[in-house]
């Protein structure tokens, strides 16, 4: 039987991207994020001089105290900032706020603000409860506007429950950090996958046998050796397990601080994968989403022009943000998963887009002059036709020309001599799957064309199927003509070509299964037509309305069978009407 997933779905729109218009230049992009970043400073330097004067951050009610004190001589690009976070956790306020004083002289970084802040709860989890992320973001914000931190140079550090903290906002904040260290912690449900672009440092007691935190520590260090060696020059790491220490570590840790100092940032790297933790981002490096959900995967790559979907879970639709250091924007961009384009066009340079981005972080070195959204083509149905109950989820105009067989590894088929008489001339035999109406889809089918070779011997695909008098289809023949091979429109008329007569019609052979594709693209604005080759179409029709309809097979009055029928679509909803056939 056939799975129906997600029957009503709707995409996301873009916040700041117009697939029209020509677009700032990048002078003029240049010059917007200056003004902007300008403004931006100005208006934060007057509202948040209170809470910097009195050393304390407070978000929805929560408040966070923070210490630091400054070493060395401010570098070209601005200060390090190292932010510490202390151990403590589960206990009484006396003891966390004796284990913050501690932290304030527990390491000494050559260079860079030192930062220290004290927990907001004291909870066993006071580092990595949802109000953390909010809070370090605003602290970043605030120390590069009033104390000018280097944005590509803040370091996250932390100490025992600090170090559960570490483990935690290293991952799912990765693209704030420029390198990350975790002293003596635990990582709980932490993933190591996010960590593709961060340098992570883990140091350990030996002995540090409480909660099985050293045998963890060696989980983590062979999985991040194994991430290392499967993806060469990302998940840089150094793992280092004291053997003789226990959960203090006589200061050993403190080689973590010149280990990190070498580290910059990349806020734009070649690659990332993110998984959403159970506190949720919409931004990580140069992707985002609108509405994220725990344990969501992305993963993507960008090589020049193109960008490369290599994994993608529980996202219905991302956003890709560009600049002129990432890709040349006069020129079109592509954005694939395997075999299908999702994305290729021109994206304009677009000041909502900074400001955006600029707001987001008020990270002047991440903001992008540019954004894409992209739509996710989500399963929407999948039928293998393995039982003969695979017809109950079809509408057929004739079911009588029926029948099912283990042929092809199972399969459903059609003879000849439909019964049924359309309303204007167009085909006999036709099957559209039940309730679903989608647009933007993507219809893979696996047919065989079992009658007799002769110049009309078809296979036909239906789409954009509001009615028995409105709808369009595909028909896949031997030779082309004008009633053949061709993509036909129904309108209350006799079907007509939308196409001139093609060069060439397709081989069906003697019982050989062949793969037909069909791509529905409104961003494109055509439909596409694979045979077999996935590579290059057969036929490409304009995509005319906003695309919505029911989708199916059949034929003008052939036999054939179809053993694989899947559908992915970034929009799907409950079709209004019942069985038209009726």
């Amino acid at each position: 039987m056939g799975i129906l997933l997600i029957p009503v779905l709707g995409f996301i729109p873009s916040l700041c991207y117009s697939q029209v218009g020509e677009g700032l230049s990048v002078r003029q992009s240049q010059r917007t994020i200056e003004k902007l970043w300008s403004a931006h400073s100005l208006r934060l330097r007057e509202e948040r001089a209170p809470e910097m004067k009195a050393r304390i951050l407070e978000i929805g009610g929560v408040r966070m105290p923070f210490w630091f004190k400054v070493y060395g001589k401010e570098p070209k690009g601005g200060h390090t900032l190292w932010i510490s976070l202390h151990g403590g956790g589960g206990t009484t306020k006396e003891i966390n706020d004796g284990q913050w004083h501690n932290q304030q002289k527990l390491y000494t970084p050559k260079e860079g603000i030192y930062l220290a802040p004290r927990g907001p709860t004291d909870t066993w989890n006071l580092w990595h409860r949802s109000h953390m992320d909010p809070l370090l973001d605003r602290l970043i914000e605030n120390l590069i506007i009033f104390e000018g931190v280097n944005p590509n140079r803040v370091f996250l550090l932390g100490y025992s429950a600090g170090g559960d903290g570490v483990y935690q906002l290293a991952p799912r904040m990765a693209d704030r950090w420029a390198a990350a260290a975790m002293m003596a912690g635990h990582p709980g449900d932490a993933r190591a996958e996010p960590l593709r672009n961060l340098p992570f440092t883990l140091h350990m007691g030996g002995k540090d046998s409480a909660y099985k935190r050293n045998e963890w520590a060696e989980r983590w260090k062979e999985r991040l050796t194994v991430l290392a060696d499967e993806n060469p020059g990302d998940y840089r790491h150094w793992v280092e397990v004291h053997a003789d220490k226990g959960h203090w570590m006589d200061r050993e840790d403190a080689a973590a601080v010149p280990w990190m100092s070498q580290f910059e940032r990349d806020l734009r790297p070649k690659r990332i994968t993110w998984i959403q933790d159970d506190v949720l981002h919409s931004r990580f490096y140069w992707l985002a989403v609108d509405a994220p959900q725990k344990g969501a995967v992305l993963d993507v790559e960008r090589q020049g022009q193109i960008f490369t979907v290599h994994a993608i879970e529980g996202v219905d639709s991302f956003r890709i943000r560009l600049d002129d250091s990432m890709v040349n924007l006069n020129r079109a961009i592509k954005v694939v998963e395997g075999e299908e384009i999702l994305f290729e066009g021109i994206v304009p340079r677009d000041e909502d887009c900074i400001q955006q981005t600029l707001n987001e972080r008020g990270d002047p070195s991440g903001v992008f002059t540019a954004e894409v959204a992209i739509r996710v083509r989500s399963e929407v149905f999948n039928e293998k036709f393995d039982s003969p109950e695979s017809f109950d989820r079809f509408d057929f105009s004739d079911a009588q020309v029926l029948n099912w067989s283990e042929e092809g590894g199972g399969s459903l088929g059609w003879s000849e001599g439909s019964s049924y008489r359309p309303p204007f001339r167009s085909p006999l035999t036709v099957a559209l799957l039940k309730d679903v109406e989608v647009r933007d889809f993507v219809l893979d089918a696996e047919v065989m064309q079992s009658g007799k070779e002769y110049a009309h011997r078809d296979i036909c695909f239906f789409f954009q199927f509001e009615s028995a008098s409105k709808y369009r289809y595909i028909h896949l023949a031997t030779q082309p003509d004008r009633n053949a091979h061709n993509v036909f429109s129904v309108a209350a008329a006799d079907r007509r070509p939308l196409l001139d007569v093609q060069a060439k019609g397709v081989r069906w052979g003697r019982k050989e299964w062949h793969h037909v594709r069909i791509d529905s693209s409104s961003h494109r604005g055509t439909v596409q037509v694979f045979f077999d080759d996935m590579k290059r179409p057969v036929m490409e029709t304009v995509l005319e309305g906003e695309g919505w309809g029911r989708v199916g097979f059949g034929s003008f009055d052939d036999p054939g069978r179809i053993r694989v029928f899947r559908l992915r679509a970034s929009a799907s909803r409950l079709a209004e009407s019942g069985n038209p056939f009726d």
